[in-house]
């Protein structure tokens, strides 16, 4: 208000001289007496009032609120000195003071409103916190008082500053690891193996000036690296184009070979380091080909995972693992055997597949299941064995096993590696002595403390790893006929009939199923359809519709609710479809959920895809389950995160 009566003060000053001006011209063209006594009146009277305002916009003018008058000068210095201003508004957020830090600034925004001479200064009035933005090419932070109308503004331009710097400068650690290197050095001539290992150092000693990074070699295919917060944004930038570098210089010489990268971004060198080694590891067991970063206190992220995992004939590695089974048989009292929720066959062959090694070492073993969390088919299959009276017993409840567990007891999780999608959490929690076998790209969420762990995300499934082991137990393993047949359709069911994600060990495993008495014909009718099931396929299949040339979107109806299977299904038939690289197959799955059903034919990593919305799986077979949420919702955070996939591939 005061501001406002100031600026009536140029206004009196303007009509006092006007007055004057006019009189005088009056005078001399009327020249009488009369007339002249009476402007002279009129002109007095007026300088008179005129002088009173004055007197008055004068006293206004004294008595307005500065600093300096109403704390004192120093106090005013120091408010300078700390770059500490003030903003009084009103109700319509127009300035209406501002204190002598403006001056200084010479920034004049009386009479603005706050949101036209600052547009983000409207969050202050939602958010009742400390804000830090940038003002006129410096930092302030920002507090809005809305009961008094006041804004404080405090220039932290040096701290953010030094801050930044520290950022940037704070070191990073990284542990890189040729994928494959021993595999193909030993597979190739001595010229070409020299020829590869000279360029692909070339190609990271390339990179690693390219980015300012200390990079040391420790072994033929390790190396260890330092830098800073800064460079690795560049690298973040880059979407770490030595990815692709590495893999394309090794495929222009005929080799298949890429990169694992763990990356520590935590505090301590010791937890850098372990963090480092925690993340290439995380990277291995992914499939490789990827960066993993890990920083304190964030989720961690992921880069890469462009090309599908390189199937390794490695037979040292599943004779270790076996041996270490048998050597974790010996002490245990017994063996508990456990898939995952809404149980396919694989999981279902798995277990079946580890019971009977568990059985051959002379242990008491059990199945642990949940007829309500099985697919149809696996349930078809789980009541044909609960018919063997050697099964009578074994096949349990999780409520049975947790009395039946103990310290000695080994937990076998097979075909997850999951808590929370094992079949019985409860049972995860209260073992100490759990062994993971899995075929999954490994998700961010773990068994805690597993005592052995094996996972290969080349294998098509679980049953191939497990039948690999039978080599090399301790005792002979035989299998039924049932037993034999319920794995072979798990091999099946993974593999959508030896379809994808095949390689030698599959049909190696195959063959062995197969000697070992798997009837082919009847594992097959194990994954028949029914005649309803088929219709309501058929109808799925005709909703689909094109994301692009190469992807293929289905969503099923709001109101109806469909199996995972369905969406499997639906999925691998999208697949076969003519120049069709990656198929997602949306459908309800419960009164509360809607479920993502991917495939690809590995040109497509859907399981990053899959990851960003909060599901895992494979390079080319992932999918997720979103609470909450309507089919079309669920849709439109596909197609978002599907641009996003192809935008940064395309940087």
């Amino acid at each position: 208000m005061t501001e406002k009566l100031l600026k009536y003060k140029q206004h009196l000053l303007a009509v006092l001289i006007f007055e004057v001006i006019i009189s005088a011209l009056l005078f001399l063209l009327f020249q009488e007496l009369a007339f002249a006594l009476f402007m002279v009146v009129v002109l007095l009277s007026s300088l008179l009032l005129g002088a009173i305002f004055l007197r008055l916009f004068r006293q206004v003018e004294d008595d307005a609120m500065t600093i300096s008058k109403a704390i004192g000068t120093d106090a005013k210095n120091a408010f300078l000195f700390g770059f500490v201003g003030m903003i009084m508004y009103d109700d319509k957020h127009v300035i209406t003071w501002a204190s002598e830090l403006f001056d200084e600034l010479d920034w004049h925004v009386l009479g603005m409103k706050l949101e036209d001479w600052q547009p983000r200064f409207r969050n202050t009035f939602d958010d009742d916190e400390v804000t830090t933005m940038e003002i006129e090419g410096r930092y302030y932070e920002v507090y809005n008082n809305q009961d008094s109308h006041m804004l404080y503004l405090k220039d932290v331009s040096n701290y953010t500053t030094l801050y930044k710097a520290y950022r940037e400068q704070k070191p990073v650690m990284l542990y890189l690891s040729v994928d494959n290197f021993d595999e193909v050095i030993n597979s190739v001539d001595e010229q070409k193996g020299a020829l590869l290992q000279s360029s692909i150092r070339t190609t990271l000693a390339q990179w690693a000036k390219e980015y300012q990074i200390v990079l040391k070699r420790y072994r033929q295919e390790n190396y260890i690296g330092f830098l800073n917060d800064k460079i690795f944004s560049a690298l973040v930038d880059s979407k770490f184009v030595i990815l692709n570098r590495v893999r394309e210089q090794a495929s222009s010489l005929g080799a298949v070979m890429s990169l694992s990268i763990g990356i520590s971004k935590t505090n301590g060198l010791k937890n850098m380091d372990e963090d480092a080694n925690d993340a290439l590891s995380l990277a291995f067991s992914r499939g490789g080909d990827q960066v993993v970063v890990k920083t304190e206190g964030e989720p961690l992220r992921f880069f890469g995972g462009n090309s599908e995992t390189y199937a390794k004939n490695n037979r040292v590695r599943v004779r270790v693992i076996a041996n270490s089974l048998n050597g974790l048989f010996k002490p245990a009292s017994n063996v508990f055997v456990m898939g995952h929720k809404e149980s396919d066959l694989d999981s279902f062959g798995a277990s079946i597949g580890m019971a009977r090694i568990a059985r051959m070492a002379q242990k008491d073993v059990y199945i642990i299941i949940d007829p309500d969390s099985m697919e149809d088919k696996t349930r078809r299959a789980f009541h044909l064995l609960q018919k063997q009276e050697d099964y009578s017993e074994r096949l349990i409840t999780p409520a049975r096993a947790m009395e039946l567990i103990n310290k000695e007891s080994l937990l076998i999780s097979v075909d997850n590696h999951k808590p929370s999608l094992a079949i019985a959490k409860e049972l995860v929690e209260a073992c100490s002595n759990i062994v993971v076998i899995d075929h999954h790209r490994r998700g961010e969420e773990f068994m805690a403390r597993p005592i052995l762990t094996y996972l290969e995300p080349a294998a098509s499934s679980t049953v191939e790893l497990i039948t690999e082991f039978y080599e090399y137990m301790d005792h002979p393993v035989h299998l039924s006929e049932l037993e034999a047949t319920i794995m072979y359709a798990g091999l099946l069911v993974d593999t959508s009939s030896f379809k994808t994600r095949t390689g030698v060990r599959t049909f190696r495993v195959a063959a062995t199923l197969k000697e070992l008495g798997a009837n082919v014909s009847h594992a097959t009718e194990l994954l028949q359809d029914d005649y309803v099931f088929t219709l309501k396929k058929a109808e799925f299949v005709q909703s689909a519709a094109r994301y692009n040339e190469k992807v293929l979107i289905a969503c099923g109806r709001e109101d109806v609710t469909y199996s995972r299977v369905m969406l499997a299904k639906v999925g691998n038939e999208l697949l076969d479809i003519n120049e069709t690289e990656a198929s997602f197959v949306i459908g309800r799955v419960d009164e509360g959920t809607v479920a993502i059903s991917s495939r690809s034919n590995g040109k497509i990593n859907v399981q990053v895809i899959m990851e960003k919305m909060g599901g895992g799986g494979h390079f080319s077979m992932a999918a997720c389950q979103v609470k909450n949420s309507s089919v079309m919702d669920v849709r439109k955070r596909l197609v978002e995160k599907l641009d996003e996939y192809y935008s940064e591939r395309e940087e």
